[in-house]
C-alpha cells in the first residue's frame, strides 16, 4: 500500500466517525487555522479534497454550521496575501459543493450563489477562477 492509497483509506475511516461538532472543528481548522493556505500545493489540495469528502458525506446535516464558517472566511478582511487567496479559493470550492446539498427551492441557494459571485470582486485571479469554474448555477 503506497502513501496515497493509505491516505485515502484513512480519509474514509475518518468520515465514518465525524459528528457535527467534529465537522465544525475540522472546517474551523481548515479556514480559521489557515490550513487551506499551506505553503505546499499538494498539502492544500489534500486538505481541500478531505473537506470535499466530508461535505459529500456529512454536508446535508451540517449546512447551517458550514455556511457560517464559509461566510466568515469569505468576509475576512483582504490581506493581499497568497495564503489568504488560497484559503478563499478553497472556501469557494467547498461552499459550492455544500450548495449542492440544498434543494433548488431553498432560498439559501440564492444567497450562496450571490456570495460566490461577490467573491469575483476579490482582486485575486485564483479566487476569480475558482468562482468561474464552479458550476452551481
Amino acid at each position: 500500500m503506497n502513501f496515497w492509497t493509505s491516505t485515502k483509506s484513512k480519509k474514509s475511516q475518518l468520515l465514518q466517525r465525524k459528528t457535527s461538532s467534529t465537522v465544525e472543528q475540522v472546517f474551523t481548522f481548515l479556514t480559521d487555522g489557515r490550513a487551506l493556505g499551506d505553503k505546499e500545493e499538494h498539502v492544500r489540495h489534500e486538505l481541500q479534497d478531505a473537506g470535499l469528502a466530508i461535505i459529500d458525506a456529512k454536508g446535508k446535516s451540517n449546512v447551517e454550521v458550514l455556511i457560517d464558517i464559509f461566510e466568515k472566511g469569505l468576509a475576512a478582511k483582504d490581506e493581499g496575501s497568497k495564503v489568504q487567496d488560497h484559503i478563499k479559493e478553497s472556501i469557494i470550492i467547498l461552499y459550492g459543493s455544500l450548495a449542492r446539498h440544498l434543494d433548488e427551492s431553498d432560498p439559501r441557494l440564492d444567497d450562496i450563489v450571490t456570495r460566490l459571485l461577490k467573491a469575483l470582486d476579490t482582486p485575486s485571479e485564483d479566487v476569480q477562477f475558482a468562482v468561474s469554474k464552479f458550476g452551481v448555477w
